[in-house]
């Protein structure tokens, strides 16, 4: 529902060179004559052992890994973390529902998305 979330976490080892999440959620179809067509809206923030935080995209047009801080992407059903280098210890991910306006996932009476997510350390 809208204002929920998902908490995963995820170890990181010594020589691990990247630490990549990625989350992606079936979107339902919007409005043909909407100019956004997005209907929900869930985001990936994913925090670092240090706590510095990665929200999904957000330096990624610019270059290959992602930046610390940013905003939640309101606009894209895929978003990826990408980190070069990554901190040792234990990292944060966060699924969080900003908007959910049409029930995605009926199999159950709550009004709620799906998704998908992946995260690997190498």
């Amino acid at each position: 529902p809208t204002g929920g979330s998902r908490t995963y976490y995820f170890p990181v080892q010594v020589g691990q060179r990247e630490f990549r999440v990625t989350m992606v959620y079936s979107e339902p179809p919007g409005l043909p004559a909407s100019n956004r067509q997005l209907v929900n809206d869930l985001n990936l923030k994913v925090t670092a052992p240090s706590g510095a935080v990665y929200w999904g995209n957000h330096g990624l047009l610019e270059g290959n890994f992602s930046v610390a801080g940013g905003a939640p992407n309101g606009v894209d059903p895929v978003e990826n973390v990408i980190i070069s280098a990554p901190e040792v210890g234990t990292w944060t991910v966060q699924v969080i529902a900003a908007q959910v306006n049409v029930d995605s996932h009926v199999e159950t009476p709550e009004l709620d998305a799906d998704f998908s997510l992946l995260a690997s350390a190498r």
